[in-house]
């Protein structure tokens, strides 16, 4: 029971998530690791408006690459902490 409320809760946060996105596209901030340049995709788990962790969203190019073509990937769960030292870092 509590795996399928997290995993109830973690579903509609990324739903939500990017339901902002579409609204406004700054909900999602520029993110620098390694050299890489991530967008860092704020969780609202346990209220509403509150961010409480931050999804990283890659950029991946198709294999045999296509022109225009590619796909994101999530990677990672960064805490609020982690995603506001490396954001400035952009």
């Amino acid at each position: 029971k509590q795996q399928h409320d997290a995993q109830t809760r973690l579903q509609g946060a990324l739903t939500t998530a990017l339901n902002r996105v579409h609204a406004n596209y700054r909900t999602a901030v520029p993110h620098s690791f390694k050299g890489e340049l991530q967008i860092l995709l704020p969780l609202c788990i346990l209220r509403p408006s509150t961010p409480d962790l931050v999804l990283t969203i890659s950029r991946i190019d198709l294999k045999p690459p296509v022109p225009g073509q590619f796909t994101y990937a999530a990677r990672t769960i960064l805490t609020l902490e982690m995603a506001y030292q490396n954001a400035r870092l952009v």
